[in-house]
């Protein structure tokens, strides 16, 4: 598995749009059927990314040879009033990422993974959270070899949790 065709750069707000595309394939990956015309009604899932561009978020695009976007992972801070079973605290954003169905096994989550944890280290982020689907076996492995352990269970989820090393 080779990452050498994409190239990774930082979200910006303009990218809002591409991370509800890939919040839909994450929501696809734990079996939900859900669309982009729907997302906006859908505020469980649509606080991920609605007014992206917020000064705690934090995100990575990766893009192909042809510069198509190919999967993104970012991550967003919530307080108790919005929390969702992943929620751990203020201070462990939660987050969320998805590749594109042609960019599928070739790496390219690791890399991002890897590269969102590094960036949130060095903004001093403590820890990461994140809920995974018991069934979705890519995902809980993708979780397991970078070091993601188990933090509770919620219905059909995994919680993991990542401390990082501050750079």
């Amino acid at each position: 598995m080779t990452t050498s065709r994409f190239n990774f750069r930082t979200t910006v707000a303009a990218d809002q749009q591409f991370l509800a595309e890939m919040l839909i394939e994450a929501a696809h990956a734990s079996g939900h059927e859900l669309t982009l015309e729907a997302l906006p009604a859908t505020t469980d899932s649509y606080r991920y990314v609605a007014d992206w561009g917020q000064p705690s978020d934090l995100g990575v695009i990766a893009h192909d040879d042809h510069g198509t976007p190919a999967g993104a992972a970012w991550l967003r801070h919530f307080d108790r009033t919005i929390a969702s079973p992943a929620f751990i605290d203020e201070h462990t954003p939660e987050l969320t990422i998805a590749t594109t169905a042609s960019a599928r096994g070739q790496g390219l989550g690791t890399a991002l993974l890897q590269r969102l944890q590094d960036t949130a280290a060095q903004a001093g982020v403590p820890a990461l959270a994140l809920g995974v689907h018991r069934e979705n076996q890519p995902a809980q492995q993708l979780y397991r070899n970078e070091g993601w352990q188990l933090h509770t269970m919620a219905g059909d989820y995994n919680i993991l949790v990542k401390h990082l090393d501050r750079r």
